[in-house]
């Protein structure tokens, strides 16, 4: 094995968690090389991720937020004879969004600095 083919980080599942730790390693470790090991065809999915806004640490946001497709200032929940109004922000990523943040560059805003490497098993 040269030199070229050693990785820092070897990430073996390209969903959801795969793909979110792959850009949380490019904002700590600009300089780490990550491999990033999926055995589908496409990284990071077919879904779309919904959370409360609330579930994200504050730290954690300077990385994160530029991965969400669309956010909500709260929204309605219905059943019959029920309703009411959640005020918790929420918001959405979408696989097609991370996979092409996955696929380009750690965040949406920043050029890599590290060298990265996708593929499929």
């Amino acid at each position: 094995m040269s030199r070229a083919d050693r990785f820092d980080h070897v990430l073996v599942g390209g969903g959801l968690q795969g793909c979110l730790l792959a850009h949380a390693l490019a904002h700590h470790r600009r300089d780490a090389r990550v491999l990033l090991v999926e055995r589908g065809s496409d990284l990071c999915g077919n879904h779309t991720w919904s959370f409360h806004d609330s579930d994200i640490p504050e730290r954690t946001r300077v990385w994160f937020d530029p991965l969400v497709d669309y956010r909500w200032p709260g929204y309605h929940v219905r059943f019959p004879g029920l309703s009411r109004r959640v005020g918790i922000p929420y918001a959405t990523i979408s696989s097609a969004g991370l996979r092409e943040a996955t696929r380009w560059r750690p965040s949406r805003n920043d050029p890599p600095t590290a060298p990265w490497s996708f593929g499929s098993a």
